[in-house]
């Protein structure tokens, strides 16, 4: 009797990496091993498992950057190449690059270091309206952006996933 296995392929427009047998049981190394053997495949710079979520950093031939989450409950795979906020610094856009992709989870959420200039860049985007408002909600991070300077070390953020 042959197990069978679900195969999720990862959209990476404009290219579509193989299908690959996808298993909730997987672990990193498991992982890793299945991406080795991707024509497009360089490196893998992050892979994870979190309590709902396989978290999968990856980098191609061209170097471009991927980040790839697995939903262990919908079992369906998500791929950005650009994360957007909508709490904080609404509409701020974080792109995934070769030598920018997150490298760790907590749980469910991603751990990311973030120079302080992408943070400044949405900071100064905000409205007088937006700004006042992150100001009465959240003063420590309105705190922390209106003081940053381009040589700072890099932010640490949390970022909650939202299910899919």
């Amino acid at each position: 009797m042959q197990k069978i296995a679900s195969a999720y392929y990862i959209d990476y427009a404009p290219k579509k990496l193989p299908d690959i047998p996808v298993d909730p049981k997987d672990d990193c190394l498991s992982w890793e091993k299945k991406l080795c053997h991707l024509d497009d495949y360089l490196k893998t710079s992050s892979i994870g498992a979190g309590d709902d979520f396989l978290y999968i950093g990856i980098t191609d031939k061209a170097y471009k950057g991927y980040l790839s989450l697995y939903s262990k409950r919908s079992k369906k795979i998500m791929t950005a190449k650009r994360l957007v906020d909508d709490m904080y610094l609404k509409g701020n856009v974080i792109t995934v690059t070769g030598k920018r992709i997150p490298h760790n989870m907590d749980g469910n959420d991603i751990i990311w270091e973030i120079k302080p200039r992408i943070l400044m860049k949405g900071y100064q985007r905000l409205s007088a309206t937006d700004r006042e408002t992150l100001q009465q909600k959240y003063p420590a991070w309105d705190q922390i952006c209106s003081s940053l300077k381009e040589d700072d070390n890099p932010v640490l953020f949390r970022i909650k996933v939202k299910d899919f």
